[in-house]
């Protein structure tokens, strides 16, 4: 009879346990906003620049979709306008965690600072992610060059590409932008000797014998005929490749 009474108690204690659990699971549901007003809310708060807020709006949404790109990289921009990096790169490992290619994320992060005029704020994301994820450095800092590459920022080639070629040495494009990079920064000389590194690489590269032929016509005198001699060279051999008037008037000129 004891028994009896103890296992009913028992009974009466668990079934109030659990209706108190759904009660509050009910209420906490019921206080949660939908995803749909967590989106108004968000990019309102995004527009008129309520970073701590738009920070918190998207945290909430990519708890509800960990897979949406954009959220990434509108959460990140928010992080980054209020000075948070450590919160930046959580993000991204976030998006990492929920196999979110780091990639996307990048492009997003792209997207959205470029899309409000801050484009600063991709690069230092980028720089801020290299700083943490060593195993992520040499990716980064191929979207660093492509980025200082856009921005045509001289120094930014030079140094990006120099890094990336200790790999690849013969690479073609490293060694184009790092020439690109040299010229705009006023560098001739140097970008002489990549030209002719890109010729190592590949002998029949257009680019580099027109730019070569077209640098030693330019410094070609009376006084200089080896100068003359190699513009003839190398002009001779990028006609050869891809004849145009142009070149064959340089030629005829020399």
């Amino acid at each position: 009879m004891i028994m009896t009474v103890k296992v009913e108690r028992m009974k009466s204690w668990m079934t109030g346990l659990i209706m108190a659990v759904m009660t509050c699971i009910s209420v906490i549901a019921a206080e949660r906003p939908s995803y749909a007003a967590l989106s108004g809310k968000a990019e309102r708060a995004y527009a008129y620049g309520e970073w701590a807020s738009a920070s918190a709006l998207y945290g909430l949404m990519i708890d509800e979709r960990p897979t949406d790109t954009r959220l990434y990289g509108r959460a990140i921009v928010s992080a980054s306008m209020r000075d948070k990096p450590l919160e930046e790169v959580e993000l991204l490992r976030r998006a990492i965690s929920a196999h979110v290619a780091f990639d996307s994320v990048f492009a997003s992060v792209r997207r959205e600072s470029f899309a409000i005029g801050q484009s600063d704020l991709y690069e230092n994301f980028l720089k801020e992610v290299k700083a943490a994820e060593p195993w992520l450095k040499r990716t980064v800092n191929g979207y660093l060059l492509d980025y200082y590459v856009y921005r045509r920022n001289a120094r930014g080639m030079i140094s990006y590409a120099d890094e990336l070629l200790k790999a690849v040495p013969d690479n073609e494009r490293f060694l184009y932008i790092l020439a690109q990079g040299y010229l705009l920064d006023g560098r001739n000389e140097e970008a002489v000797g990549v030209w002719k590194r890109i010729l190592g690489v590949n002998s029949e590269s257009y680019d580099a014998l027109l730019f070569l032929g077209n640098y030693y016509a330019d410094i070609s005198s009376s006084e200089e005929p080896e100068s003359i001699s190699r513009a003839r060279g190398y002009l001779s051999r990028a006609q050869a490749l891809k004849p145009t008037p142009y070149v064959a008037e340089r030629i005829r000129n020399l």
